[in-house]
């Protein structure tokens, strides 16, 4: 319970390593830790401004497919995706 008490407002990232990132059959692991260190970096504080409503309680961003992100080398945030 105490570190689901810990966690409970933590972020979780995403940095799947797929052929599209790594030579799975041959990996270079130095790379791979280069990726994983870039994506523990904290992400960039987003723009202040937000989107303007549209008097919608915000359902129809439930029935939405995720889009994948443009370069499979970063990391996504899950709550981007989820």
């Amino acid at each position: 319970m105490t570190l689901a008490l810990r966690v409970k407002d933590g972020h979780v990232r995403s940095l799947p390593f797929t052929d599209a990132v790594i030579n799975t059959a041959r990996p270079d692991f130095d790379t791979i830790q280069g990726l994983v260190t870039k994506a523990l970096e904290p992400p960039a504080p987003k723009s202040s401004s937000s989107p303007s409503s549209s008097g919608s309680s915000g359902a129809s961003s439930k029935g939405r497919t995720p889009t994948k992100p443009a370069d499979p080398t970063k990391a996504v945030d899950t709550k981007e995706v989820c």
